[in-house]
């Protein structure tokens, strides 16, 4: 059985590979920092979200800590909404990943 950080690591990178395919269009997916490193134990992995269809400057920007998604869950930063608006939106995106401890939870 892997260790856990390579099991998180390979996790990470199957989730990104999927997003990656779900936001397809042109500036949708953008991977902001190195990808998950193959053994765990890197640095947080970073990249951010823009759906086509949401307000041309609304994005959400992703950070997924090493040990995500066997022990602790990302966070979340919106721009392109008044601050009202963004916090609402992360303190839901927050608290779907709360629920979904343990399992990846941003696709």
């Amino acid at each position: 059985r892997p260790a856990m950080g390579d099991e998180d690591a390979a996790r990470q990178a199957e989730e990104i590979d999927a997003l990656r395919a779900m936001y397809a269009g042109e500036d949708e997916f953008e991977l902001l920092s190195e990808p998950p490193r193959e053994g765990g134990g890197g640095p947080p992995v970073t990249f951010r979200v823009k759906p086509e269809g949401l307000a041309a400057a609304c994005a959400v920007q992703v950070t997924l800590p090493p040990n995500y998604p066997s022990k602790d869950s990302p966070s979340f930063a919106v721009t392109g909404l008044r601050a009202a608006q963004a916090a609402m939106v992360v303190e839901r995106l927050d608290e779907k990943a709360r629920e979904r401890q343990g399992e990846e939870c941003v696709f």
